[in-house]
């Protein structure tokens, strides 16, 4: 581990050019990302750039230990204060150090689907200066994204966002109340439909999407599994 931790730094002082002894593997990431408490409607610009990550990253994962690795991924460039989540992307991809630089980092933090992750990665930046109030069917537009990671962004970002997160406990809870709701995520028109369902069960509980999203994903994840995966 702590061989990883040396490599990570070395390299991270390659990147951005930093003191020798800025990064040393007992230093710990502060988490960014709280599963627990994941709906925040006042985000900042940084923290907005920061969860567009994580949902990215978290579909079929951890929630937990997502969570972790990319507090881990954006210790240097965010926690230090030397730029934004989307800034350390764009950095990146135009180093001259390598030309893989960015997925060396995606890989030496273990993200997980290494050529879709730095794909979306550098896709998801162009939506930089809108994400405060991007679409679900925007956020479709970039590579790696689909309906259910979209509306999962759109949900907990937004405070008036209409969209249901069709994540396997979700539907699990549609399933034991009697609905036809497949194992995993739908095709497109199967997820409008169960989607309707969500939103009127929201309507009559009183209660927001996110807030049912939260209550469930709460209920259903200990169930299923004894990570915390939300989406």
């Amino acid at each position: 581990m702590a061989r990883k931790g040396l490599e990570f730094g070395k390299l991270c002082r390659e990147l951005l050019n930093l003191p020798k002894n800025l990064y040393h593997p007992r230093n710990k990431a502060k988490k960014m990302i709280v599963p627990e408490k994941i709906t925040n409607f006042n985000r900042t610009q940084a923290e907005l750039e920061e969860f567009a990550l994580f949902a990215i990253l978290v579909a079929g994962k951890s929630a937990k230990v997502t969570a972790k690795k990319l507090d881990n991924f954006l210790f240097v460039p965010c926690q230090l204060g030397a730029m934004t989540a989307f800034e350390w992307i764009i950095h990146l991809n135009q180093i001259q150090i390598t030309d893989r630089a960015l997925h060396h980092m995606v890989k030496l933090h273990r993200l997980g689907q290494y050529r879709r992750v730095v794909r979306a990665f550098t896709d998801i930046v162009k939506l930089k200066d809108k994400l405060s109030t991007v679409t679900v069917d925007e956020l479709e537009q970039v590579y790696g994204i689909g309906r259910k990671t979209a509306s999962f962004f759109v949900v907990h970002s937004q405070a008036n966002a209409r969209h249901a997160v069709l994540d396997t406990h979700i539907l699990h809870w549609l399933r034991d109340n009697g609905h036809d709701a497949p194992m995993v995520t739908p095709s497109r028109r199967k997820y409008v439909e169960l989607e309707q369902v969500f939103l009127d069960y929201c309507e009559q509980a009183q209660k927001t999407p996110a807030e049912l999203d939260l209550e469930i994903w709460k209920k259903y994840s200990g169930a299923l599994t004894n990570a915390a995966d939300i989406v």
